[in-house]
Parts: C-alpha cells; sequence; structure tokens
C-alpha cells in the first residue's frame, strides 16, 4: 500500500494569486496586474548592506526570535510609526508576513477551532487556518460598503467554538483601510467573548494622504489579545527577501517561537541585516513608492470610469477590484478569456472569496503604461461578452 497523504492537507485549498502567477511567469509578453509584488528595486543602501554582511562573513544562524538589533529597531519603527510601546521581547521576525500569520494561527488555534476571517479575504490564510485544522468562518466586507466589515454579522459569527478574529488592514484585496471605530468595535467583540485578534497589517504604509500609516487594531483593542503582523516586504519593496515581524504579548511570542523553530529554525541572515539597514538608511523610497501607488490607483480610477467599469477607489495597499459582472461571466472564466486571448493576466475575485466572484483584482503595483493597456484590454473583455 502507498503511504497516504494527511487528509486535512489535501483538503486544503491552494492560493489561487499564487496559482495565476505561476502560469503567467513564462510569458513575457503578458501584461501582469495580477502580482502584489513592486515593480520598484529594493532601494540600494538596502543591498549594500547585504553585500557588506555577505563580504563580512556575516551569515550564520540566527537566534530564532530575530537578531536582538534588529527587534530594538522594530519597537521603536512602531512606536514612531505605529504609536505603540512594545518591547524588543515582544518581537519574532518571520519569513515574510505570510509566516507570522501561520505562526500566530497555529500557535492559538487548535483543531476544530473557528476563526472569523473577512470576505474578501488574502488566500493564503485559508490555506494556513486548514493546515492548523481549524474552520474558517467569513463575515462579509461588501463593495457597497466601500468593503468595510458588516460587524453585525461578524457578531453574529461567534460561536462556542471561535477563537479568533482576523482583521486585515489596509486590505488585499480590495485596499480598504478600517477605521478607528471599527477596529474598536472588533476589540470590543473579541474582548466579549475571549477571542484573539490576529491582524494582517503587511501594507501599513501603504496609504493615501493625508495619512502616512494605517490605524493598528493593537491601538483600539485591548494589546493582551491582538497578534500583529507586518513586513518589510511592501513597505521597502523587498518582496523576495522573505522578511517579516509580528508582535504580540511575550507570552504568545514565546508560543509562537514553538511554531518558528518548527518550520524555519531562523529567518535569513543577510536579509535580517539588510532590515536593519531599511530601517535606519533612508525613508525616501517610500514615501516615493507610496506616492506612486496613489497616482496610479487615481489614473486606474480615471481609465476604469471612462469604460463604465465599476471599482472601488481604495484607501491603502495597492489593489482595486473592477467588476466585471456586466460581461456576464464568473471572475474565473473572464480572468482565464482575458489571459488567453488579450495577454492580460488579472486575479479573479473568486480566489479572494464569495463577495468578489464577479470581479477581479488589479494590482496597482505595476507601471502605469501597463495598468491603461490593461484596463483597456479588460473594457474590451467586458464589452465583448456583453453582447
Amino acid at each position: 500500500m502507498s503511504p497516504s497523504i494527511a487528509r486535512h492537507i489535501s483538503a486544503a485549498p491552494t492560493s489561487g494569486v499564487r496559482d495565476i502567477a505561476a502560469r503567467v511567469a513564462s510569458l513575457p509578453d503578458c501584461i501582469r496586474l495580477e502580482v502584489g509584488q513592486p515593480d520598484f528595486r529594493t532601494p540600494q543602501h538596502i543591498c549594500d548592506a547585504a553585500k557588506r554582511a555577505i563580504d563580512e562573513g556575516r551569515h550564520g544562524y540566527t537566534p530564532t526570535q530575530g537578531i536582538g538589533e534588529l527587534r530594538e529597531l522594530i519597537a521603536a519603527k512602531v512606536a514612531k510609526v505605529n504609536d505603540l510601546t512594545i518591547e524588543p521581547e515582544q518581537v519574532l521576525l518571520g519569513n515574510g508576513g505570510t509566516s507570522l500569520l501561520a505562526d500566530a494561527v497555529l500557535a492559538t488555534c487548535e483543531p476544530g477551532d473557528e476563526v472569523l476571517i473577512p470576505d474578501p479575504y488574502w488566500p493564503t490564510l485559508r490555506t494556513i487556518l486548514a493546515v492548523a485544522g481549524a474552520r474558517a468562518v467569513r463575515y462579509s466586507c461588501r463593495p457597497e460598503w466601500d468593503y468595510q466589515p458588516d460587524l453585525d454579522q461578524l457578531r453574529d459569527g461567534v460561536t462556542p467554538r471561535t477563537k479568533a478574529i482576523v482583521v486585515n488592514s489596509p486590505n488585499n484585496p480590495t485596499g480598504a483601510v478600517y477605521p478607528a471605530s471599527t477596529l474598536a468595535a472588533i476589540g470590543e467583540i473579541a474582548a466579549a467573548h475571549g477571542l484573539w485578534v490576529i491582524s494582517d497589517e503587511c501594507y501599513d504604509q501603504i496609504v493615501a494622504p493625508p495619512s502616512t500609516v494605517a490605524p493598528s487594531m493593537a491601538t483600539f483593542a485591548d494589546p493582551d489579545r491582538v497578534i500583529t503582523a507586518m513586513a518589510f516586504s511592501k513597505t521597502y519593496a523587498m518582496t523576495g527577501w522573505r522578511i517579516g515581524y509580528g508582535f504580540a504579548t511575550t507570552e504568545a511570542v514565546s508560543q509562537m517561537l514553538k511554531v518558528a523553530d518548527a518550520h524555519n529554525s531562523c529567518i535569513n541572515t543577510i536579509s535580517q541585516l539588510a532590515a536593519i539597514e531599511a530601517l535606519t538608511g533612508p525613508q525616501d523610497a517610500v514615501v516615493t513608492m507610496n506616492t506612486a501607488y496613489r497616482a496610479r490607483a487615481e489614473l486606474a480610477h480615471r481609465e476604469l470610469e471612462a469604460l463604465g467599469i465599476p471599482h472601488n477607489r481604495p484607501d491603502g495597499a495597492f489593489y482595486l477590484l473592477a467588476d466585471i459582472s456586466a460581461s456576464h461571466f464568473g471572475s474565473a472564466a473572464f480572468s482565464a478569456a482575458l489571459l488567453r486571448d488579450h495577454s492580460v493576466a488579472v486575479t479573479p475575485g473568486s480566489a479572494f472569496g464569495s463577495v468578489s466572484e464577479k470581479a477581479v483584482r488589479i494590482s496597482l503595483a505595476s507601471s502605469e503604461a501597463d495598468l491603461v493597456e490593461g484596463i483597456h484590454r479588460i473594457g474590451k473583455l467586458v464589452e465583448a461578452f456583453a453582447r
């Protein structure tokens, strides 16, 4: 007999985002509006710091929790940028924000637990929950509400099996930024039912002016029940460097450390040393990139509006959802036809849940020329299918 694969892993979904990215990687002439990867280079001073680390032979193991100097700098960044007071002992480094979210789920949830997640949601989140044996229960964030959470549905979704609420602001895929009142209400729900709040804030510094940072969940809830995940990936265009960070109570971090030790032992040393430079070096690139994303959001808005395609205007991150329901096709079929016949890659809204099934996600982390041409091709396909 052949050995069997664990049933809960076999049943776990794959990421619709990663799936389509893999499909188009070998298509050099494709306009790529599907991937959440900045089209900017990592700032040169960060790259130079990594090169120095290699030349100096600084490439051995580090503590699982992360280099002490980096954790101190992260605590200082969180105080200055996010207006939160934490100690370096409360910080845990991760292999991108993804691993911090996995650490949080696996440290807090047991098989059979329920976790409330937004719909639309980031697809890998459902995979993480499936690996933990936890059940995802969705609360809607509908376009008619500017993709803000339905707090009544969230409250009604709490059961005796509920263990945590996941919050994602700025949101992927919608770009919605939750106001303080919403975060406070979620914090009250969590406190009333003794729940964890796992807050994905990996786009915290990618927001629309006049803001420079999105409100942080731990500011408006009991910080003892909030686990926050952030990353260098988007803020500093360091996606492939795979370095993120999270913070929580020292007790929660001590349990997350057990999970982290099991799947990565420690984070890439060179990336950690580069991250030190990212935090201590010039911050001009952060402002430059965010300004570009906001300009692209306005450009995409004008182009989509001219074509009569409904869409949201994101307040953060670098995505928007375009409604393709006029085509009479579901988002998966529409995205497949767009790629096949028009060489444009977008992510079908169905990858993010039921609320966005009639939409496609457009990434603003692409050039203005690609955005304009890609949106025009989307418009052509909507028109062709609408006949």
